[in-house]
């Protein structure tokens, strides 16, 4: 039996939508949310085990994916979910973290430590995955390249990112729960290569702002977009505003009702799902932005290539693939 946590944030619902494809999985897949969101019980209509109760969800499981959310008090949460699973004695777990834990991400690094001591009694064997930016990030964005035909942020245009496809992301989770030819839950043994490592997940390329831009503008038809530098605290705004933008509102909507009717198949549909952005999520995002902006940017580990061992999904395929979510209104 797996466990998937935070199935009502971003990164836990697409993990959860990705094993989801393994049918005959189905039965042995749980799903942990800290909220009766309406996403939540999609899950459960597609015959996932649903839980709100940590204790009760670790009955009988052999491995948990803890894909760390956007809980406002994310740090105790976690580890109480880690005591939840050294008391049910789990084999093993995966922290599916954030890049940002080894810069100012301090709750993202804390709920790691709470990984590593709890397990260090022998209660279960452990990997920590550290996504790069995720590129359907830039979907947060689409609105604004729609009415600005820029794309507003706060990194200069040559400051350099090495962002990684969430199907990547999720592939390297699937890599890490399930045996390669039978597909089966297999927990991480103590012997294996990947016991106690920690993985930063870029994508296959560094690549610049000013590039990205290029790849968005080519991939969508329009004739010029532009980069527009803006504060920090302008991105905040932005950001925080969109609930407010009429044309990101009915798109939320219409993405609720998709991601309530997922077929959860080989379509990946959940790699074109994206959110409204609550206030951890957000802040998640700026502290990151100014950390890379500080440190001139992040850059190509190939650990997603060695997990994976196929390409990774690069930026120029990721826009070609959603051109029509930034199309400009001069196209």
């Amino acid at each position: 039996m797996i466990l998937i946590t935070g199935a009502d944030s971003y990164m836990g619902y697409c993990i959860a939508s990705h094993l989801a494809r393994h049918t005959h999985l189905v039965s042995r897949i749980r799903v942990l949310c800290s909220t009766d969101a309406k996403l939540c019980l999609s899950f459960s209509r597609k015959g996932l085990n649903l839980f709100h109760d940590m204790d009760q969800a670790m009955q009988g499981v052999d491995t948990v994916v803890m894909a760390i959310g956007d809980e406002r008090n994310r740090v105790d949460y976690y580890r109480q979910l880690c005591l939840a699973a050294a008391r049910h004695r789990i084999k093993s777990m995966i922290c599916v973290s954030h890049a940002g834990a080894i810069g100012p991400l301090d709750d993202f690094a804390a709920v790691e430590d709470h990984v590593i001591a709890i397990a260090a009694d022998g209660n279960y064997q452990w990997t920590i995955l550290r996504p790069d930016w995720i590129l359907q990030h830039f979907f947060l964005w689409a609105s604004l390249v729609d009415q600005q035909n820029s794309l507003p942020m706060p990194l200069p245009a040559q400051t350099e990112l090495s962002p990684i496809d969430i199907v990547d992301v999720c592939s390297a989770v699937e890599a890490l729960v399930l045996d390669i030819k039978s597909h089966a839950i297999v927990p991480i043994a103590k012997d294996s290569a990947h016991s106690g490592q920690v993985y930063i997940l870029t994508g296959p390329e560094t690549i610049t702002i000013k590039q990205i831009i290029h790849s968005m503008a080519k991939a969508s038809g329009a004739a010029v977009m532009k980069q527009r530098f803006v504060r920090l605290m302008d991105a905040k705004y932005l950001l925080e505003n969109l609930k407010n933008n009429i044309w990101f509102d009915a798109r939320i909507k219409h993405e609720r009702h998709l991601a309530y009717h997922d077929p959860l198949d080989d379509s990946l549909s959940y790699s074109t799902r994206w959110m409204a952005p609550n206030d951890a999520f957000i802040d998640t995002i700026i502290l990151y932005m100014d950390w890379i902006r500080r440190t001139a940017g992040s850059f190509h580990v190939p650990h997603a290539n060695i997990i994976l061992s196929r390409p990774l999904i690069t930026v120029n395929d990721f826009f070609q693939r959603h051109a029509k979510a930034f199309q400009t209104k001069s196209v």
